[in-house]
């Protein structure tokens, strides 16, 4: 797989999309580290099992996101979905499946939390 300084996606666009998908609770961290394999980590709070196969289906097929590559990992009750765009990752999960994993305590210590994009 090629990385293509130039058709990183920009945090920014990402989070304005999430924003417009109606997500929740959103959480940014950036890397405090210059050789970290990942920008940004976006986290946030989806509805429920709709919402979030909603969000994939967007990300998908809305043609959002051009000549870049990214993967989307799932479990089969569409619980927690990672949205991987090579230089940012997104966490869109259920809020019961948030507060048991507490998935922003993990980054915080390698990441520094950003409100302001």
């Amino acid at each position: 797989m090629k990385k293509i300084l130039n058709d990183k996606p920009n945090i920014r666009k990402i989070y304005n999309k999430i924003l417009d998908l109606k997500v929740k609770d959103i959480s940014i961290f950036k890397s405090c580290k210059n050789n970290s394999l990942l920008d940004y980590i976006l986290i946030c709070t989806a509805n429920s099992k709709e919402h979030i196969k909603y969000i994939k289906y967007n990300f998908f097929n809305k043609s959002y996101i051009k000549n870049i590559n990214f993967f989307i990992n799932e479990d089969n009750l569409y619980e927690w979905i990672i949205i991987d765009l090579i230089n940012i990752n997104i966490h869109i999960m259920q809020k019961h499946i948030r507060n048991y994993y507490l998935i922003d305590n993990l980054y915080r210590e390698n990441y520094e939390i950003k409100y302001n994009i």
